[in-house]
């Protein structure tokens, strides 16, 4: 197995993904303010901050994030008579951006406090500027999780290292590579317009292809591996998108992703859905491929004189083996993903009429038993491709080593001397 060649391979693919994804402009990146105040827009500034609604700056899209750490916290109350409502007041240092250094302060009433953040928390902050720049609105969006997720990675890396060695990094290779396809590759071309189908197949191409090279290295088997991989990944997408547009589901939308699709009337919300639902789906059908082509490849190594029937038989059961360790993960991640829409459910003991029928349940339930169903249909599609290589192979034998009773691990007489 040549590692520096199949590293290769995989950086090949990568800088590809990069490379088929840098011409495309999204639209819905794309900002273009109009407005008769265009003489207070400049970079970070607002056209909006001066609306208010009951009381509270409203915010608008135009601003700039930043990373802050919360210098002090108070809670007390505003209001008169009876009518009190609680706030909390922020004392914020900006680490990031214009920013930078500086100390600012925020009030958030309590119903509108998403991250009830306490003195040294770290936050990302949205920041508004508007007529009076030294005074500018602050929206905490969340925790700042980058060091979690640094430390999680550094130590991924260490252990799939420490474990696996060389076989680990390229392990990893793959991982990282798949989600650079999908950020790269998948979504820019849906966003570009491209027909779903069409992205997902070249996506799920390159993906099917940068897992063969790092888990097989650069080998025949490692081809048939990218090309089952792929076959199988389409056949997992094709039942997906048939059975969402048959159950006509839609993507749970918040406020953001309905102006995004309300700025592209061309884009298709329903084929995020089957997008969404079938990238995931695909890796697990990859991964099924990549099971099935490298254990027929071994098995016919033992048994050269196998045909397409026999192969096959071996590629269905070591399939039908590696599906029933993957169904039963499958269908546990779902529940995860659910579990607090189940808790909602039970909590406000909602009837299953009305609950399975939600946007949320029903793409939920819906997709992950049309990847159920679509592993299955698609482990034939691909016994049938490993198959065929491996059989046209024993074609090629020497007429002698063809005989019956020839066996790679006996020699032959008239070699023996």
């Amino acid at each position: 197995m040549n590692t520096k060649a199949a590293a290769l391979a995989s950086a090949w693919i990568m800088a590809t993904s990069a490379f088929c994804a840098w011409p495309f402009d999204v639209h819905a990146q794309q900002i273009i303010p109009t407005s008769t105040r265009e003489n207070v827009l400049s970079q970070g500034v607002s056209i909006d901050t001066a609306t208010t609604q009951n009381g509270n700056a409203s915010r608008s899209k135009y601003g700039e994030y930043a990373s802050a750490v919360v210098k002090d916290a108070k809670i007390d109350a505003t209001g008169s008579g009876q009518a009190y409502a609680q706030r909390t007041r922020y004392s914020l240092e900006i680490i990031g951006g214009s920013h930078a250094g500086k100390t600012l302060e925020t009030t958030v009433q309590a119903k509108d406090d998403k991250v009830h953040a306490q003195s040294g928390d770290h936050l990302i902050v949205f920041i508004q500027t508007g007529d009076d720049p030294s005074q500018p609105k602050i929206f905490l969006e969340s925790y700042d999780r980058r060091f979690a997720v640094y430390c999680l990675i550094s130590v991924l890396i260490l252990i799939y290292v420490l474990f696996s060695g060389v076989y680990g990094l390229r392990i990893l290779l793959s991982l990282g590579g798949t989600a650079a396809i999908g950020w790269l590759v998948l979504a820019p071309l849906y966003s570009r317009g491209w027909v779903p189908a069409l992205a997902f197949g070249v996506a799920s191409l390159l993906a099917s292809a940068l897992a063969a090279f790092s888990a097989l290295g650069l080998a025949k088997r490692s081809v048939m591996a990218a090309v089952a991989g792929w076959l199988g990944a389409c056949v997992v997408y094709a039942t997906v998108a048939l059975l969402s547009d048959w159950s006509r589901l839609n993507p749970v939308m918040d406020a953001a992703t309905q102006n995004f699709f309300r700025d592209n009337p061309t884009l298709d919300p329903q084929a995020i859905v089957s997008l969404g639902a079938s990238w995931f789906l695909a890796a697990l059908a990859i991964s099924l491929a990549l099971q099935v082509v490298d254990g027929v490849a071994r098995v016919k190594q033992l048994n050269p004189l196998w045909g397409f029937k026999e192969a096959f038989t071996a590629g269905l059961t070591l399939g039908r083996d590696h599906l029933g360790l993957l169904a039963p993960a499958l269908f546990a991640g779902a529940m995860g993903f659910g579990l607090m829409a189940i808790v909602t459910r039970n909590q406000f003991d909602l009837p299953w009429l009305a609950y399975a029928n939600t946007d949320e349940a029903s793409n939920l339930i819906i997709t992950v038993l049309a990847g159920a169903l679509g592993m299955a249909l698609a482990l034939p599609a691909v016994c049938a491709t490993a198959a065929t290589y491996w059989s046209d192979t024993a074609k090629k034998l020497d007429p002698v080593r063809r005989a019956q009773s020839w066996r790679p691990d006996v020699q032959d007489e008239s070699e023996t001397g």
